[in-house]
């Protein structure tokens, strides 16, 4: 064999060798490895899987450190007891501090159970006896007061700026000083996706509010819930479905500040809300409160509001898919409100001197 033949020797070799390696490896060798004792074939075998043993431990960054947060949020929630400071009974529930002179917001599932004298243990341990404030005409909301000073309280954020997906924390009870129960959870339906063509809502009590996958059981009734900026987003009332929204606590302290009470306005209304799409498969221009009918002693009926009237601002604020009806009443009884509406297609204006359901 001449120089001159070897590279195509060579190239041959190589050739052949590939669609050999093929054949055993592909074919020869796992048919084989089906016998006894040959089983190590599949070793040889190109297409045998590739098994990487390794654990990996996978985190979900949120840019928060929750065991912080639920520290902070802890110290501006309390325990609440049955008895007087010196002899704790049962456990209530929950209350947020809301001033640094001891006023306490809670739920009326605590107060109603304790028949008697309460104690608010802090989050350091601390017991003093709590006075039974008033309560909301119109919400779970119930105030309690103790002789305290420099207490931390709760910073307050909006409820109606949560969206679905996003996370929150609930403080509940401390059976040991600075170590808080809590959950957490998502927000499933926010505020501002209220809006229904089915559901009527009335304006006699707050109807709309938080929904979340998060399990609140009773001990937990009274305690903040938080955003993960530690604010305050809600209180946990007596049922899952019932959470405070914060800007009813914002509008109940505010009212109890400048009354000594919770007075919330009231006008009578039965409405569905619409956002803007929802008001067009009705057959309406815009956004707004479609009134259904009425309370007992409505003030917006006697006002001169009607059925099938469209609520489309209240005192020049718009109402629109992220200003819910509810939260323009914030105003005080007996005052003038202005009324922008839709009667059978034209705009007008009404004037309604709210009532108090005090």
């Amino acid at each position: 064999m001449t120089k001159k033949n070897w590279p195509w020797l060579l190239l041959l070799i190589i050739v052949f060798g590939a669609f050999g390696s093929i054949l055993f490896s592909r074919g020869l060798f796992p048919y084989f490895a089906t016998y006894p004792g040959f089983s190590w074939l599949n070793k040889l075998s190109t297409n045998a899987p590739i098994i990487i043993n390794r654990t990996q431990e996978v985190q979900l960054n949120e840019g928060v450190n929750i065991i912080d947060l639920v520290k902070q949020s802890g110290n501006i929630t309390v325990s609440l007891y049955a008895g007087n400071g010196n002899t704790i009974g049962k456990f209530l529930g929950n209350g947020i501090i809301m001033s640094s002179d001891g006023l306490i917001f809670t739920s009326k599932a605590a107060v109603n159970a304790a028949a008697g004298k309460m104690t608010v243990v802090l989050n350091d341990g601390t017991g003093l006896e709590a006075t039974l404030g008033p309560t909301d005409p119109r919400s779970d909301l119930a105030i309690l007061t103790i002789a305290a000073r420099n207490l931390p309280t709760a910073q307050m954020g909006l409820a109606r700026e949560l969206v679905p997906a996003q996370r929150i924390i609930g403080i509940g009870p401390s059976q040991a000083e600075s170590a808080r129960k809590f959950l957490t959870g998502f927000v499933t339906n926010s505020m501002r996706n209220a809006h229904s063509l089915e559901r009527v809502f009335t304006t006699h009590a707050f109807e709309e509010t938080i929904e979340t996958d998060a399990v609140i059981s009773a001990e937990f009734f009274g305690g903040p819930i938080v955003n993960l900026n530690g604010k305050v987003v809600g209180m946990m009332g007596n049922t899952r479905s019932n959470i405070l929204p914060a800007e009813d606590l914002q509008t109940a302290l505010a009212s109890y500040l400048a009354n000594g009470k919770i007075i919330r306005p009231f006008i009578g209304l039965k409405y569905l809300s619409l956002s803007n799409s929802l008001a067009k498969l009705k057959g309406l221009p815009q956004a707004g409160a479609l009134v259904t009918g009425f309370e007992d002693s409505s003030s917006a009926k006697k006002g001169g509001i009607l059925a099938g009237d469209l609520i489309v601002a209240v005192d020049g604020e718009k109402i629109d898919d992220s200003q819910t009806f509810e939260y323009l009443f914030n105003h005080h009884a007996a005052a003038p409100i202005e009324l922008e509406l839709i009667r059978a297609g034209t705009a007008i204006k009404i004037s309604v001197i709210l009532e108090s359901n005090d």
